[in-house]
C-alpha cells in the first residue's frame, strides 16, 4: 500500500512539473525552439558588432538575454564532447554562430560533421546554426548548400544580418 501511495505521488510530481513547463511555454517565460528561430530570422546586428566571430557571439547572446528574460542562456557551455557551442539556451536547445565570410568550403564541411554529430547525439535535433553576414552572403552558393544539407538532418539554420 505505501508503495502505491508513492508511485502516485511521484506521478503526481512528474505531472506538475510538466504542466509548470507547459505553462511557461504558454505565458511566454520560456524559449521554444520555434520561438528562437523566428527570432534570430527577423534580428539584424550592426556590422560593427559581429566583425569577429567572438564579437558576434557576444553580441547575439546579449540580444537573446535581453528578449527572453526568463530564460537562461549560457555562454559556450562546458560539454563532455569537448565539441565548441557557441551557447545553450534553457540547457535543450544549442546554438552553433559561424560566420559567413569564413564559411570556406572545408570549414563548411566540418561544420556539417560537427552539427550533425551534436544534434543527433546531445541536443535530440534541438540545435540552431547562426550564419551571420552581410546580405551578400544570404543567398551565396556555400551557404544556400549547408542550409539545404543542415534542413535535410532537420537541423534549423538562421541567417542573421549584418548591416552597416
Amino acid at each position: 500500500m505505501e508503495e502505491k501511495k508513492q508511485g502516485l505521488l511521484n506521478l503526481m510530481r512528474q505531472t506538475g512539473k510538466k504542466l509548470e513547463r507547459f505553462s511557461k511555454n504558454m505565458w511566454g517565460n520560456f524559449a521554444g525552439m520555434g520561438d528562437v528561430v523566428y527570432y534570430l530570422e527577423n534580428l539584424t546586428l550592426p556590422y560593427s558588432q559581429v566583425s569577429t566571430l567572438q564579437q558576434a557571439e557576444t553580441t547575439l547572446l546579449a540580444s537573446l538575454s535581453e528578449n527572453f528574460i526568463h530564460t537562461t542562456v549560457v555562454a559556450s557551455p562546458k560539454n563532455k564532447l569537448k565539441l565548441q557551442l557557441s551557447a545553450e539556451i534553457d540547457r535543450q536547445i544549442g546554438l552553433v554562430c559561424c560566420l559567413a565570410q569564413e564559411l570556406t568550403l572545408p570549414a563548411t564541411i566540418a561544420l556539417l560533421g560537427k552539427m550533425h554529430y551534436l544534434s543527433h547525439h546531445h541536443y535530440r535535433e534541438q540545435l540552431i546554426l547562426a550564419i551571420i553576414g552581410t546580405p551578400v552572403f544570404k543567398d551565396a552558393p556555400l551557404v544556400n548548400d549547408l542550409r539545404n544539407m543542415l534542413g535535410k538532418l532537420q537541423i534549423s539554420v538562421c541567417f542573421i544580418q549584418a548591416t552597416a
